[in-house]
């Protein structure tokens, strides 16, 4: 499974500063698992400095117990942009550490809120930033994931 992938198409210019801040991602399947793919070749940078590529991943949940192979919140696969990460699920965490879901596996968002365990008042403050997917308030310092506790 793919969460989020970078990638240039011909027609539109390459992005530069993307924020991914306060998901929750789940799967059951037992392949690979990357949240976070660059997948674009230096050689098709074209005008774009690869330096210039800014990503910033801060408190992003994501649990795949079934998964196998590569694992990974992410994946710079050609290298050359910049990440700035924290407050993330590591990547071991990614497969063998519960975040103790409501409910496991979650159907729903609401579902999807850790109950203990790392994920629970795990996170850091972002700007802009102030209510979860399901509009709860939040705190300064908040869970890892979309759903507060």
């Amino acid at each position: 499974g793919l969460v989020l992938k970078i990638e240039r198409s011909a027609s539109v210019p390459y992005p530069t500063n993307i924020g991914f801040y306060g998901n929750t991602v789940y799967s059951s399947q037992s392949s690979q698992f990357i949240v976070i793919n660059q997948a674009v070749n230096p050689a098709d940078w074209g005008d774009v400095d690869p330096g210039d590529v800014l990503v910033t991943s801060r408190n992003n949940l994501a649990y795949a117990p079934s998964a196998s192979g590569i694992s990974t919140m992410w994946d710079d696969i050609y290298s050359g942009g910049t990440l700035t990460s924290s407050n993330n699920t590591s990547d071991s965490q990614l497969r063998l550490t519960s975040p103790n879901f409501t409910t496991t596996p979650p159907t729903t968002i609401a579902q999807c809120k850790p109950t203990s365990g790392y994920a629970v008042a795990g996170g850091v403050g972002v700007a802009g930033l102030y209510r979860d997917i399901l509009g709860v308030a939040t705190p300064t310092t908040p869970v890892i994931g979309a759903v507060e506790d």
